[in-house]
């Protein structure tokens, strides 16, 4: 059996965040909250109790346990893939547009120094810090010392 690849361009960290999202043009689909798989610079795993049709243009409001107002993007559904019929389904939602004050509140990395240097900034020695299998080695490296 060959192994899937992961053609994702950016690195995703699991989070589970209260989003709230509503469809352009559809009042039946507007404030509706769901929750989070996980989330990375150009995109967000949710769950929905309905299907979203691909291409539909969506506003989402993210909310950092850190923050008391969301982050406001526009995005767009890539995918979706049924979990429970009828009940629960997964949809892959690509970032069109983040609002320019959303980087207060989020911070978007690839370099393995700075994610490193910002983990110690929020982090103390002993707390435990979980990484997904796409982590960088250089970071693991850093993170072990």
């Amino acid at each position: 059996m060959e192994k899937e690849i992961d053609k994702r361009r950016y690195v995703r960290i699991p989070a589970t965040i209260k989003v709230i999202y509503s469809i352009k043009d559809d009042p039946a689909k507007s404030d509706v909250e769901v929750s989070t798989n996980n989330i990375g610079e150009g995109g967000i795993l949710l769950y929905v109790p309905k299907p979203l049709p691909i291409s539909v243009q969506m506003e989402l409001n993210l909310y950092s346990p850190r923050s008391t107002s969301p982050i406001k993007t526009k995005s767009k559904v890539v995918w979706v893939n049924e979990i429970k019929p009828n009940k629960l389904y997964e949809i892959g939602v690509a970032f069109t547009e983040i609002k320019e004050s959303a980087g207060e509140k989020a911070i978007f990395m690839d370099n393995s120094d700075k994610i490193f240097k910002k983990i110690k900034e929020f982090t103390k020695a002993e707390d435990a810090v979980l990484l997904e299998s796409r982590v960088p080695k250089k970071l693991i490296s850093l993170l072990s010392k």
